[in-house]
């Protein structure tokens, strides 16, 4: 089931799924969670472990997001 779960491209769903009740935002490239670790700050950088792109982190109207980052 583990394989099959791998060659369906469902492990991300998966990992996104169990982290829902941490803090994170959502990367505006491939829509996975990634986890805000305690401590970060608005503007820190961050990488998805899924597409590896750069988001920002990024505050508005007192809610946190993903900003695209332009890749350096």
């Amino acid at each position: 089931a583990l394989i099959r779960a791998y060659q369906e491209d469902r492990i991300s769903r998966i990992i996104q799924e169990s982290r829902k009740g941490a803090a994170s935002i959502v990367c505006p490239f491939c829509s996975t969670h990634i986890p805000i670790p305690e401590g970060a700050n608005v503007g820190d950088r961050f990488q998805c472990e899924v597409c590896h792109r750069h988001v920002g982190l990024r505050e508005q109207n007192n809610a946190l997001f993903g900003e695209r980052l332009a890749e350096a």
